[in-house]
């Protein structure tokens, strides 16, 4: 947790406001809830420039209200904390602070309760599956194999399941945080989506050495991003090959079976 999370938790801790209202921030700014990271940005800078103490010596409420807008900021401005603060209000967030704030998350609560409703789920195929297989395997029933092994090929249809739905979860979670600086280069851009290679022009007042050296920086720092994004990109891939492969043995082994 950064300083200014410090901060913000401090004054959510000592704020008689705090409440489950999940629209009071957005208006202390005087933005929508579904404001972008931009508007929120611009918000801020000028009702803080406006209510700042140094401009409105003797004021307290001008204070107080400064102290209400940086308090707005910090927490919409991250990601995380404006989920909960969506969900649970400034109590959600005061709670996150304490706790961690991992399972007070809108979305790792979603993913903890659709993890806990598939395991329930291929439990249950499971158990059907070891059921039918004893009974073919004892000779209480003369079912074909392809029978006796469908609980667990929708067993895996489930894990197959959860696989793209974290996949499209992941997506849309990576498109909702912020960028860690708001001063990225064009060119890291580029060299994360496609590994390009220079894309920035060099500034004309540099020197020939020092150019050569900012362009072998940017080389690397694209090969290093490209190399992470296929890294990311195979780790993503291994477990829906590893299913496939598990499908296609089970597959082979009741075509072996139900031709004895």
């Amino acid at each position: 947790m950064t300083h200014g999370d410090d901060a913000s938790e401090r004054t959510l801790n000592n704020d008689s406001r705090v409440s489950t209202d999940t629209v009071g921030l957005y208006t202390a700014l005087g933005v929508d809830r579904d404001a972008t990271p931009d508007e929120l940005k611009r918000a801020y800078r000028r009702l803080a420039l406006q209510h700042h103490p140094d401009r409105n010596l003797g004021r307290s409420h001008s204070s107080s209200d400064f102290v209400r807008i940086q308090l707005a900021y910090d927490v919409l401005s991250d990601a995380r904390r404006r989920r909960i603060y969506n969900r649970y209000g400034e109590i959600g967030v005061q709670m996150a602070g304490r706790m961690g704030g991992d399972l007070l998350d809108p979305l790792v609560s979603s993913v903890l309760s659709t993890l806990a409703l598939a395991s329930a789920c291929i439990a249950v195929l499971l158990i059907v599956f070891f059921a039918l297989l004893a009974r073919r395997v004892d000779g209480s029933v003369e079912w074909p194999f392809v029978v006796v092994f469908a609980p667990l090929w929708a067993a895996d249809l489930v894990v197959g399941g959860v696989l793209v739905w974290a996949r499209i979860k992941g997506t849309l979670f990576e498109s909702s945080e912020p960028s860690d600086s708001d001063d990225e280069d064009e060119d890291d851009e580029a060299g994360m989506d496609g590994c390009a290679t220079d894309a920035t022009p060099l500034l004309s007042g540099q020197s020939a050495p020092q150019q050569r050296r900012a362009s072998r920086r940017r080389r690397l720092r694209n090969a290093r991003k490209c190399a992470e994004a296929q890294v990311a990109k195979v780790a993503t891939a291994a477990p829906a090959m590893y299913l496939l492969l598990v499908v296609a043995f089970q597959v082979a082994l009741v075509l072996r079976l139900d031709n004895h």
